[in-house]
């Protein structure tokens, strides 16, 4: 999955909401899906470790 990003002049500040979608194969149903899932607290010390390459 790739991760996107978006530097904006004068935003020091930015909210993680803890959720990230997901691609899902269901069996059932023979679909991929894109579910909204919790990040894991590993995958959201990451991302917290990043913010400061932006300013």
């Amino acid at each position: 999955m790739a991760e996107t990003s978006l530097t904006i002049p004068r935003i020091v500040y930015v909210v993680d909401t803890g959720v990230a979608r997901v691609s899902r194969w269901s069996p059932a149903r023979q679909v991929q899906r894109l579910q909204v899932e919790k990040t894991s607290q590993a995958s959201a010390n990451q991302r917290k470790g990043r913010w400061w390459a932006y300013i």
